[in-house]
């Protein structure tokens, strides 16, 4: 006979249907204020006498799940010179700011904010116009510490460090004959 055989007479299929559901979580946003090279951190260096310094001029900001962040913190943790030192933005941060919230330096808590919606390039471009300044004449020596925070809305970056060496000059003396 050609009648097809059957191995399993009695088997008999089920189908079963599952439901997932995926819980999204919210990644941090991630600042690396080096760049490139290894590392998270960044180094600079601050001469008396001379002109402001960038902090992180190769920053990056990334975020793999957020297309704008919220806000930027940057803190001059250390102020040995009070008042002499500051935080402050260049002309291109500065132009990239316009429309955000600057909350100015503050000398007492070492604190410049920028805040409001804007894209990370937009963000970006401001970390890697942060200058340092320091008007003293007899500067401390002791390396200053920047740390830097960037929000998405959501969640705080991870704390990074900008270390920036202080070289102190030598002034020449003045002589008053008056």
């Amino acid at each position: 006979s050609t009648r097809p055989r059957t191995l399993f007479p009695y088997t008999t299929l089920f189908r079963s249907t599952s439901t997932i559901t995926i819980v999204p979580s919210n990644d941090a946003p991630v600042t690396d204020l080096n760049g490139a090279p290894g590392g998270d951190d960044a180094t600079a260096s601050f001469t008396e006498d001379g002109a402001a310094t960038l902090i992180a001029p190769a920053g990056t900001i990334t975020d793999v799940d957020d297309a704008n962040m919220e806000s930027l913190t940057i803190t001059l943790s250390n102020r040995p010179d009070g008042a002499a030192e500051s935080l402050s933005l260049n002309a291109a941060a500065a132009t990239a700011a316009a429309g955000l919230t600057i909350t100015a330096y503050n000398a007492t808590t070492g604190e410049l904010v920028i805040s409001g919606p804007a894209t990370k390039a937009t963000y970006q471009t401001i970390l890697q116009g942060v200058l340092y300044n320091n008007t003293d004449q007899d500067p401390d020596a002791a390396s200053r510490i920047v740390n830097v925070v960037v929000n998405d809305g959501t969640a705080n970056s991870v704390l990074n460090t900008s270390t920036i060496t202080i070289v102190p000059s030598n002034d020449a003396p003045v002589t008053d004959l008056n």
